[in-house]
């Protein structure tokens, strides 16, 4: 939906992308166009006025490769029909290589890639990735009672209940202050974790790798912690490696916040890193 959104107000606004789905979203989105069994035969003759077609190339591959089939076949507009895939960064950092075989499988032309966010510059067709409401703030040193965060966006998936219990006795100790981000608006976490120096993303072995909001967090230099270890090497093909600390376990994270209480020098140091590889690399 961002992307057809960014396409729209390139052009005054205009429905000229819709995004298409099976079921309405909960939500619910302008740019939605949903396909009942009633409207099928709509769909096929909506679909012969499309020049493009984005896939969700984390989604189902099988399903997306039939219906553009099908639409081919019955497609009697003479213009090419070209196809475009984007990938959520946080699929796409897990096998890169078994993405880019499908892509490639699909003879997509436009391959977006990169962060979990992205917009369309004006008059560039390349995807950015970007910190929505929250741009980069410039860097600041510590000179504040040290503070931790942590997104349970999904405590299953975060590893909350490994993550918390770990914080909060460094809480008790007199180490940090903790604020746990859970069911906050958008602009409420970013002002809250805007305040932090450390960010702790996720402690969870079948996830391995870091999302949006690691991306965000060292935006706003934080120190960003997470368990890494299926992150795949050929993605830093597409950007340098970034100074997230990977942690397996909660003691890792408990070393490593010591330290960090003890020598402020390194903790600024590496919150530095952190808010220039963001400048780097996930800005516009």
């Amino acid at each position: 939906n961002r992307i057809a959104r960014a396409i729209n107000n390139t052009f005054n606004g205009e429905h000229i992308a819709r995004v298409v789905t099976v079921h309405p979203h909960p939500f619910g989105y302008e740019e939605d166009w949903i396909v009942t069994t009633g409207n099928l035969r709509d769909f096929a003759e909506y679909a012969d006025t499309v020049d493009w077609i984005i896939s969700t190339g984390d989604g189902d591959y099988r399903t997306f490769k039939q219906a553009v089939t099908d639409i081919l076949q019955t497609r009697t507009n003479p213009a090419p029909l070209k196809l475009a895939v984007t990938h959520a960064g946080s699929a796409y950092r897990g096998n890169p290589v078994f993405y880019a075989a499908q892509d490639n499988d699909l003879h997509a032309l436009v391959r977006f890639v990169g962060s979990d966010s992205y917009y369309l510059m004006d008059g560039d067709p390349r995807a950015v990735p970007y910190f929505g409401t929250a741009d980069l703030i410039p860097f600041r040193e510590t000179n504040h009672s040290l503070r931790v965060t942590h997104s349970a966006s999904s405590r299953r998936k975060k590893g909350t209940d490994l993550i918390l219990p770990t914080l909060r006795k460094l809480e008790c100790a007199g180490y940090y202050e903790i604020d746990l981000i859970e069911n906050l608006s958008y602009a409420e976490a970013m002002k809250i974790r805007s305040r932090a120096d450390i960010h702790i993303d996720q402690l969870n072995p079948s996830v391995g790798g870091f999302g949006q909001s690691a991306i965000e967090a060292m935006g706003l230099g934080c120190i960003v912690m997470a368990d890494l270890r299926h992150i795949s090497i050929d993605v830093y093909s597409f950007f340098d490696k970034p100074p997230i600390i990977d942690v397996q376990d909660p003691t890792e994270i408990v070393d490593w916040l010591r330290l960090f209480h003890s020598r402020r020098d390194l903790l600024d140091a590496k919150r530095r890193e952190s808010w220039e590889w963001a400048t780097k690399f996930a800005s516009n």
